[in-house]
């Protein structure tokens, strides 16, 4: 979402930017537009142009006025809400932001590992091999919110997905060199998201981590409640969203 007038349609544009990282789209993008908005944990400063908001994206489409969670897709995959669901994410590492970045490389440690506390579930951008297929995740992707709120814990190197299990209250285990403020905040403040970007040490003690938090056999209930706090601290982005662009028209 865009703003300013760009040169060829001499239309307003609006941008809502929430990852500091991605510096190139902002060079070429940030002068034409009229305004930016971004989380008020983000750490860049763009003067008068920006507008910050007391949200995150994700709660654009996974705030409680916009989503509701439906179990049916724990049937679909033949489990329940008392089972021990653990979701890992790999990135395919293509996007301009993630050149000479790094993530999670033991995979198949990592998921044996994990196995012994619940069931192992798997979305990934890259091919998988034979060792890890069989734990990909069947259900189509529009399901996969739904899955992420009945998780137990996400393990992954997606940034978006981590906080996407924060705001739905599943706690997350983020591991990529790339920091964001989102995820810092959703750890410092809410402890819904666990960040390791050190890539000297970063695998082992994110893997220690995601152990050490299977081991609470109330790690759910606790999510949910961390959520209730940031949900009352945060805004609904899609109805902040609409105001904003209406408020731009007029």
């Amino acid at each position: 979402m865009c703003s300013t007038r760009f040169l060829v349609t001499k239309k307003k544009a609006f941008i809502f930017n929430d990852t500091e990282h991605q510096k190139f789209a902002r060079k070429i993008i940030n002068p034409f537009v009229e305004k930016v908005y971004t989380p008020s944990c983000f750490y860049e400063d763009f003067g008068k142009k920006q507008a910050r908001y007391k949200g995150y994206h994700e709660l654009a489409y996974l705030h409680p006025n916009h989503f509701s969670p439906n179990p049916a897709v724990l049937e679909e995959i033949g489990l329940g809400e008392t089972d021990t669901i653990i979701i890992l994410r790999f990135v395919s590492w293509k996007a301009h932001h993630d050149t000479g970045q790094a993530g999670i490389k033991n995979k198949v440690k990592l998921v044996k590992e994990l196995e012994k506390y619940g069931h192992v579930l798997i979305t990934s951008e890259q091919p998988l091999g034979p060792e890890l297929d069989k734990y990909k995740i069947k259900v189509s992707p529009e399901k996969l919110h739904d899955l992420l709120y009945y998780a137990t814990l996400y393990i992954g190197e997606g940034a978006t997905t981590a906080s996407e299990c924060a705001v739905l209250g599943t706690h997350a285990v983020y591991v990529n060199t790339l920091r964001t403020g989102y995820t810092n905040e959703e750890e410092s403040k809410y402890d819904l998201v666990y960040n390791f970007s050190d890539e000297q040490n970063m695998e082992e003690e994110a893997f220690r981590k995601a152990l050490d938090l299977l081991e609470n056999p109330n790690l759910k209930s606790e999510g949910k409640q961390k959520r209730r706090k940031l949900l009352h601290d945060k805004i609904d982005v899609t109805e902040f969203m609409v105001k904003a662009m209406e408020k731009a028209i007029h």
